[in-house]
């Protein structure tokens, strides 16, 4: 390992390996002259892949998005301010679940409170938010090769625990910055310490598994707790692991109880066969779900849920038991009705239930509800979906889901996107199923998009509102450089779209000009900017031929769909009213 004296490169060059064999494959650099030992070690590693963006926002997003896709990365960046744009991305992380690595250079401690430039504190920047925290000292030969090594093993061991999560390492620097040579100076023997670490691949701290595994008598004490419950229901919630989504599904299956499948669960994909209440969204906000689904004892797996009007519906109607699975500590309980928390691998438990007596038991008990065509009769009341008519919200999201492939990765923006991607709730052939729902921010959906694209190395979708899209156009230098097609379909509605669904659209003096903040803006000029190929369809019909046009040409693009607002709404309006005569005929129910 040739580092020229130069102790700035050798510490990079280690740490960058180190975290490699932890298991971060990919490094995002932002461009900085303090993280030059970092970028040049990270781009000199011949195990890793590189992206370069500009923006360190975006740049942690793009992280983000490969993780989300199974491909753990790091973020590059330098002092200052440049860190503090990954804030909302480490934010994410934390509350999804999401391995995330923070590399920031820093100034050396005798530039800090004295008005150097480009200086502030940074150890410990993220608070509460990461899992772990280090802060470096600047590289000296005086501190052993293996005590450093052992440091990073340590930060990066909450990584990858089985709740994963960020991690900031920040890491000071004297000059010189750039790989120059550098006259040694007692340093020959520097490394011999690790000539069995440089000749292998492991590292240096080889930490034993740490997940948490629930005692099995416990797991069978839960499946037990069932017993005589006459309404039981199966949650499955938010799921990022395929193999905790596949072992819920069979789970599903074996046991027979209704099934409500949040769209992130990624268990509405036609490949798992899975039978589940439909409509169960579109129904709550009807009033009408009582009709369909009671639940007595609710088995809950993996995260939280996108519907309110589910977790408003069993508010009113408090479940007697109610059992949440999933491998964090912490409480993921918004409606407070979990009244037993077990943590551990959403699989491992799935798979001792399923290796338990108990559970054909609790099939034997179990009822079949009949829930064939809830969603088709929806779709009925639905606009009209000729191919003249011109798109509306719900017609455009219909239109979407039924066009998403098999192999083709779905990423929803936050607000009505995501929203409208779980109403409509039927089958869906995408590959994977994400959103940013931990803080669910509308900043870094471009930039995250980009990266799940990256990570899985399929096309992507990403759907989006425009207000969504122009708090992140600088990613659009990400999607243009994507080997992987990303195709980016804008709702424009002309501003805050989500603001006529909440209580503030009662007060329409402050409505539009405050919240909604209605814009002109179109999208045309970004995608000439960025070299991507731009469409705009207006109609039914204009929407189903361009979605050919671009499958056809298989290359990124933006795909603009201007709706009218007010017709959306009543489009919207329509479909909740419709659903309440059908179900629930000369019942007054507010929507909720």
């Amino acid at each position: 390992m040739n580092h020229n004296g130069n102790m700035n490169m050798l510490w990079a060059t280690l740490l960058i390996e180190e975290v490699t064999r932890l298991g971060i494959k990919c490094f995002v650099i932002a461009p900085g002259s303090r993280s030059a030992p970092l970028a040049v070690a990270a781009w000199r590693n011949p195990s890793v892949k590189t992206r370069v963006h500009y923006d360190e926002r975006g740049a942690a997003f793009f992280a983000l998005g490969a993780a989300r896709a199974g491909v753990p990365a790091a973020v590059i960046c330098t002092s200052g301010t440049a860190v503090a744009n990954c804030f909302p991305a480490v934010a994410e992380a934390n509350l999804s679940g999401l391995p995330l690595v923070i590399l920031s250079a820093d100034r050396p401690p005798e530039m800090h409170q004295c008005g150097a430039n480009q200086t502030m504190e940074q150890a410990g920047l993220f608070g509460s938010h990461v899992r772990a925290s280090l802060s470096l000292p600047c590289p000296d030969a005086g501190i052993p090769a293996g005590l450093f090594l052992s440091r990073i093993d340590q930060a990066l061991l909450h990584c990858f625990a089985q709740a994963p999560g960020p991690v900031h390492i920040n890491c000071p620097f004297r000059e010189p910055l750039a790989p120059v040579s550098v006259p040694a100076s007692g340093q020959e023997d520097y490394l011999d310490e690790l000539k069995e670490w440089h000749a292998g691949t492991v590292p240096w701290c080889d930490h034993a598994d740490s997940d948490k595994k629930p005692d099995p008598e416990e797991i069978r004490a839960v499946l037990e707790s069932f017993a005589g419950k006459k309404n039981k229901a199966l949650l499955l919630g938010a799921m990022h692991r395929q193999e905790d989504q596949e072992m819920a599904c069979r789970l599903a299956k074996r046991l027979g109880w209704r099934v409500l499948p949040d769209i992130l669960s990624n268990c509405r994909r036609n490949e798992t066969g899975l039978s589940f209440l439909s409509g169960y969204d579109l129904l709550a906000k009807a009033g009408c779900l009582g009709h369909f689904f009671q639940a007595d004892a609710i088995l809950h797996l993996g995260d939280t849920f996108v519907s309110k009007a589910l977790y408003e519906f069993l508010q009113a109607s408090p479940p007697e038991l109610y059992v949440h699975v999933h491998p964090r500590s912490d409480r993921r309980d918004p409606a407070h009705l979990v009244t037993r928390h077990l943590q551990g691998s959403i699989a491992f438990v799935c798979r001792s239930m399923l290796n338990m007596p108990e559970i054909d038991r609790l099939r034997a008990e179990a009822e079949t509800l009949p829930t064939e065509g809830l969603f088709s009769r929806a779709v009925e009341i639905l606009n009209d979906l000729t191919d003249t008519a011109p798109l509306t919200e719900l017609s455009l999201f219909l239109l979407l889901h039924e066009r998403i492939t098999e192999g083709t990765a779905f990423f929803s923006g936050n607000s009505m996107p995501i929203r409208y991607m779980d109403m409509l709730d039927q089958p869906c052939c995408a590959f994977l199923i994400h959103a940013n729902r931990g803080v669910s921010g509308i900043d870094g959906n471009i930039a995250t998009a980009a990266g799940i694209a990256f990570g899985c190395e399929r096309p992507t979708v990403a759907c989006i509102g425009d207000m969504t899209a122009l708090h992140d156009l600088n990613s659009l230098a990400l999607v243009a450089a994507s080997p992987t097609p990303v195709i980016l379909v804008i709702v424009n509605n002309g501003g805050g779209g989500i603001f006529h669904h909440l209580p503030i659209a009662a007060f329409p003096e402050v409505l539009v000009p405050c919240f909604v903040h209605p814009h002109r803006r179109e999208f045309s000029g970004a995608a000439a900017m960025f070299g991507l190929p731009w469409y705009a369809p207006e109609t039914v019909g204009a929407f189903k031929t361009c979605w050919s046009a671009v499958q056809d040409a298989g290359e990124s693009c933006i795909i603009e769909c201007k709706v009218d607002k007010e017709i959306s709404l009543q489009a919207y309006s329509r479909m909740i009213d419709g659903i309440r005569k059908e179900y629930a005929p000369g019942e007054t129910i507010a929507e909720s």
